[in-house]
């Protein structure tokens, strides 16, 4: 709150200091308005701590929001006017006087009058409510948060849990560190990182109690810290609990002398339990009067923030996981059933779905557990289950948001707004930094700071909630992606209230009138579809036109009914707009509606972050230049966008402009190098004409990617150096290319534009497409750029040699393809090798692609040398003349790719692939048989390989003729066959004992039915049996298979019964799906006797449809098993095929699935 009233007030001095103000006479109620403001702020901070007890201020505190909102509104649109007036008067010397004549005509005169009418409007509202302050006897100035007080948050030393679930290998770990420490002269500094009700404090008490540690330290004092880091309270406090007396010391440093004094010659521990503390300062105090004790001793800290972690810490952190999901309903029914109490099968299966609400956190269970201690009925539980846990009471059970809101509590104010904006995306999102960052920005909720970028400092908050567990690393996905735990997803929903909201899929909810932003997310068509044009849903969204942020991500969503149902004209308060449909085609034409659309777009004069994605347009409007304010544009796979608006370079405040996957994008517009103000430009597309050439991006200070298209239009070495690449020194990644068409002649000049073209030295990934030099530049060759983790090298043809690549000490990803004259990897690659780091040091992944002369990999190696050593991914497609690998001692997975009938049996030998564990066939149309793994009695065996894959190969009818190939794939945990049109069997793969997870799908030919090897796969614990039309009933021999826990059957019309007289022998089966098997008529009897199925899924098979539905024949059967679907397949009302792209979509993926 205390931000948004903030933005409001930067805005005013702005618009004070420029005189825009005085020129449109609102001067003196623009002062007025900025003083009642100033009086407001003084007490929001107090407001701000009492609101979560006090109805009354909430109530105030939003409608001081609202009035916020709208004034920044009305201060967001004179800026734009102000904006319009620079670029009128750029020109003019007097630069104020030239825009007030200006003003001189009706139009302008009309908009003085309403913005004046305006701006006295909301000073009267900010008046009104200025007065209402007084109600609440609200505190100037900044005050403490008091969510609960110190004393109802102090812990000690005893533990009070009855049984502690989950943490016995995390107090082992401590526990085992704190002895080992015994010969340590230095104090340990151990920290214990999590977020708030994970259970920090407890582990810190099981290793106080721990009997090991009571025997190994002379001492232990356990001192509760919480927010008071007053170093002479801490120290008195460790005084009194080894002493047993109250301290009579009142002086800092007579009280350090007597602890130093007490703590001599003994071996202590301490824990500082629950620490906020970020002063170094402090730490170093208290510190240094702990130092005076004998080796081994330890001081424990339990923290939710990295930063204390990394201030205080002297061994790396303990950072402390959720609990696991038996471990969390093992707690949860501990306080929900108690000691006694019979256990009611329906409340159990309701139970477990509500400790999914918990997220592995044990303060969830404990509370949520104690909540349902005293509620009996379905109904009781069920209403618990299905609302979210902000809507729950807070009371003496239910102190889940109590204790996360502590953690909110601490932020510093410009953190809050930033972190309960993240509210906007459902749950489990994955959230995008560099994405998060730009709506920050959008939104105005970053700060400014002299000399520092508004996106660095938005890394900067974007970090420092990472440091404080509210963020969460959530994988891979071209970078990080982050996500939030559940219960902090509660936590910035129960901040935000009603205005931020999330939609997922045909949920039914009312959008509120006040919501603000608003995120809908749709994964299936039909579902899409009922969310968008929800009656319920529509009305209210329509009603509610103050938002700010709209998110719209759906996997198959018909666009153009999403642009009927949203009249985006009416969104004019739109900061930030997210469109992103996955299922576009790049051949339909941009409909009539979606044309309207896409011209609206400039009236959104507010919009400051825009990102189209699947959008079939073929040029934006010029409209889209008015958006004065918009800072970053998002046009990712827009497949038929051919040009961008003409004046784009009016666009002042642009700082991100993507483009990739515009396939059609031809040229850039003039100009571009006039948006001074631009950090990322994913493509640039040299043009011939003034203000389209390469000199353009001379001027720009770009950072991120950058990839350089047509660079057969550059002239000479000259024009080159014009785009000045090597000053753009937070460039990350940089591709040069030229045009790919053949018809293009060959660019003699080509070697000398690469060599004006040299990047910085920072840049990590080089990318180098259709090059037509015949040797690579200087800065290749000298070896100029150390940084460089991926290097890319694709159809440069003429090129005879490669650089030295092998001597990059940071190269891990290496890929080179379509090089026609590169025989071998030559003798530059390791020559010198000074500093006997070994060739390739640090490679990790290696791709050969369509490489049709290379021989070998390396050429002359001397004796000894490494090579490859890190190696731990190799990709061969179709490089047909490489015989044989050099020793490879790190390598595991190999994908391999022919257009032969056979691989040289050379290619892989065991005594050079030592580890590899994963090999891969795909795309191998004539190749016969696999290439022979085991020769018995001699080298050749592969007992290392845990995974084999083969796809794709349409010439195979089996993968070996001789069966005894499959014996020496002892270790063989995963197969993976699957579209190979003339696969008849797969006899021998009984002597794959070890197999825990088979897959076969699409070979027409194969028929399992007679097969006897499963009988030998007593491994076996996952089967996926897909499209396999010969498949008449499954292989008896399956019963065999008792530790099969996972079965998945789909699209075997052959199929017509289910094993009725073995079934019952799969008594591990947790999960049984069947789908598109259209034939397959009933369940078996012995599916009663799977005692441990969990789900059991029937998807469009029409038969088994109506016989599984409850009340159906087979539902006695399946009636015991937890979590039965039974889903059919509608299929969609199909437009006529002449009625447009989506027709034409429709039809072809019923097509499909017929």
């Amino acid at each position: 709150m205390v931000d948004a009233v903030g933005v409001v007030l930067e805005n005013i001095n702005s618009l004070l200091q420029k005189e825009f103000a005085l020129v449109w006479g609102v001067d003196g109620e623009m002062k007025r308005l900025s003083s009642a403001l100033l009086t407001i702020r003084d007490v929001l901070e107090d407001a701000e701590v009492k609101q979560f007890k006090d109805k009354a201020i909430r109530g105030w505190l939003k409608k001081l929001k609202d009035a916020a909102y709208d004034a920044d509104d009305i201060l967001d649109e004179c800026a734009v006017k102000a904006l319009q007036l620079e670029a009128q008067g750029r020109n003019c010397t007097n630069q104020v006087s030239t825009s007030f004549l200006s003003w001189f005509n009706f139009e302008q005169l009309m908009f003085r009058h309403k913005i004046g009418q305006k701006i006295k409007d909301v000073r009267k509202r900010f008046d009104d409510i200025a007065a209402e302050r007084s109600n609440f006897h609200l505190n100037r100035g900044i005050v403490e948060w008091t969510v609960e007080s110190n004393t109802e948050r102090e812990t000690t030393s005893i533990l009070t849990e009855p049984q502690v679930y989950g943490r016995d290998e995390d107090r082992e770990e401590i526990v085992k560190l704190l002895l080992n420490n015994i010969s340590n002269p230095n104090l340990l500094v151990y920290p214990i990182i999590g977020m708030g009700g994970l259970g920090k404090t407890t582990l810190a008490q099981l290793v106080y109690n721990d009997e090991r540690v009571k025997n190994h330290f002379n001492v232990r004092i356990w001192v509760c810290i919480s927010d008071d880091f007053n170093v002479k309270r801490l120290i008195r406090a460790i005084i009194e609990s080894m002493s047993g007396v109250a301290c009579d010391l009142t002086d800092l440093d007579p009280m350090q002398s007597r602890l130093r004094e007490m703590l001599g010659r003994r071996r202590f521990l301490l824990v500082l339990d629950d620490v906020w503390n970020e002063d170094q300062d402090k730490w170093d105090k208290l510190k240094y009067s702990l130092t005076s004790g004998i080796q081994g001793c330890s001081i424990i800290a339990t923290t939710r923030t990295e930063k204390v972690g990394s201030i205080m810490g002297t061994f790396p952190a303990h950072h402390l996981k959720g609990l696991s999901e038996e471990d969390c309903w093992a707690l949860f029914k501990q306080r929900a059933f108690g000691v006694g109490r019979e256990e009611n099968a329906s409340l159990v299966v309701i139970g477990k779905e509500i400790v999914n609400k918990c997220g592995g956190v044990p303060l969830a269970a404990k509370a949520l557990g104690s909540l349902m201690c005293f509620k009996q009925t379905e109904t009781e539980w069920l209403f618990v289950r299905n609302s979210e846990i902000w809507d729950l009471p807070e009371d003496e059970e239910n102190t889940i948001l109590p204790a996360l809101r502590l953690s909110y509590s601490h932020l510093p104010l410009h953190l809050r707004q930033c972190f309960a904006y993240c509210s906007i995306f459902p749950k489990d999102y994955k959230i995008v930094k560099g994405q998060l960052v730009h709506l920050w920005m959008a939104n105005g909720f970053i700060p400014s700071k002299r000399n520092m970028e508004l996106e660095d400092i938005g890394t900067e908050i974007f970090h420092e909630l990472m440091r404080r567990s509210f963020f969460q690393v959530a994988g891979e996905f071209y970078g990080k992606v982050y996500k939030m735990h559940d219960l902090i997803h509660d936590l910035a929903c129960s901040v935000m209230d009603n205005e931020c909201l999330s939609l997922v899929s045909s949920m039914e909810k009312i959008v509120p009138e006040r919501i603000r932003h608003l995120s809908l997310e749709s994964y299936t068509l039909s579902s899409g579809l009922q969310l968008l044009i929800h009656s319920s849903i529509n009305e209210s969204l329509h009603k509610s036109q103050n938002i700010r942020t709209l998110l719209l991500n759906s996997l198959r969503a018909e666009s153009d009914i999403v642009y009927q149902h949203f009249n985006f004209s009416k969104f004019g308060c739109l900061r930030a707009l997210e469109l992103n449909f996955h299922s576009v085609g790049s051949s339909c034409s941009p409909s009539l509606v979606l044309v309207r659309f896409i011209n609206e777009l400039g009236n959104l004069i507010h919009l400051r972050y825009l990102k189209l994605s699947y959008i079939n347009v073929r040029a934006l409007p010029e409209s889209l230049s008015n958006l004065k304010h918009l800072q970053t544009l998002i046009l990712r796979v827009c497949p038929m966008l051919e040009k961008l608006p003409a004046q784009m370079s009016s666009m002042s405040s642009l700082m991100h402009l993507n483009i990739d996957n515009c396939y059609r994008l031809s040229h850039m517009p003039i100009g571009i190098g006039r948006l001074r103000h631009l950090q990322t430009l994913s493509i640039f597309i040299v043009g011939m004409k003034s203000g389209c050439r390469i000199s353009e991006l001379q001027g720009l200070n770009l950072k991120g990617q950058l990839h350089i298209k047509g660079l057969e239009k550059v002239k000479n070495s000259m024009d080159a150096k014009e785009a000045n690449l090597i000053r753009m020194i937070n460039l990350e990644s940089l591709t040069l290319s030229w045009s790919s068409n053949t018809k293009t002649h060959i660019q003699e000049n080509a070697g000398e534009v690469l060599e004006g073209l040299q990047p910085p030295a920072s840049i990590q990934i080089l990318r180098i497409e259709n090059y037509h030099g015949m040797k690579f530049p200087c800065w290749m060759e000298d070896l100029r750029l150390q940084n460089l983790v991926r290097v890319e090298l694709i159809d440069c043809k003429r090129c005879e040699h490669l650089p030295p690549l092998g001597h990059l000490p940071l190269l891990k990803h290496l890929s080179v393809s379509r090089m026609d004259s590169i025989r071998y990897l030559s003798e530059e690659f390791y020559s010198g090798d000074d500093l006997g780091r070994g060739i390739f040091p640090s490679l990790k992944n290696l791709k050969l692609e369509e490489m049709i002369n290379l021989e070998e990999l390396l050429l002359n190696v001397p004796q000894g040398r490494q090579v490859f050593r890190c190696l731990v991914s190799i990709n061969i497609i179709n490089c047909d003349k490489l015989a044989n690998l050099p020793f490879l001692p790190s390598l595991q997975r190999v994908l391999l790719r022919t257009k032969n009938e056979n691989v040289p049996e050379g290619l892989l030998q065991n005594r050079n692939l030592p580890v590899l564990q994963e090999l891969e066939f795909n795309g191998c149309p004539k190749l016969i048989t696999l290439l022979r793994l085991f020769i018995k009695n001699e080298e050749l065996d592969f007992s290392s390989l845990e995974v084999i894959r083969v796809s794709n190969c349409n010439a195979m009818e089996y993968l070996w003729e001789d069966e005894t190939q499959f014996q020496g794939l002892i270790s063989l945990k995963r197969l993976d066959i699957q579209f190979c049109s003339k696969l008849a069997s797969l006899s021998g793969i009984r002597y794959l004992s070890a197999l825990e997870d088979l897959n076969i799908n699409q070979c027409p030919e194969l028929e399992l039915s007679q097969l006897e090897d499963f009988q030998h796969l007593t491994s076996l614990r996952v089967l996926s049996i897909c499209s396999l039309p010969q498949l008449m009933s499954l292989p008896q021999n399956l019963k065999h298979t008792t530790l099969l826990q996972y079965l998945l059957i789909l699209d075997c019309d052959g199929l017509t019964t289910l094993a009725p007289e073995w079934i019952h022998n799969l008594t591990s089966l947790r999960t049984l799906q069947i789908s598109y098997c259209r034939n397959l008529t009933f369940l078996p009897d012995g599916i009663r006797q799977l005692t441990a199925l969990q789900t059991l899924t029937i998807e469009a098979c029409p038969i088994l449809e109506t016989r599984c539905r409850d009340g159906g024949e087979d539902w006695p059967k399946i009636a015991h098993i937890p979590n039965v679907i039974v889903k059919s397949w509608n299929p969609p009302m199909y437009m006529n095929q002449n009625s447009g792209c989506w027709g034409s979509l429709l039809e072809l993926r019923r097509r499909l699935i017929q």
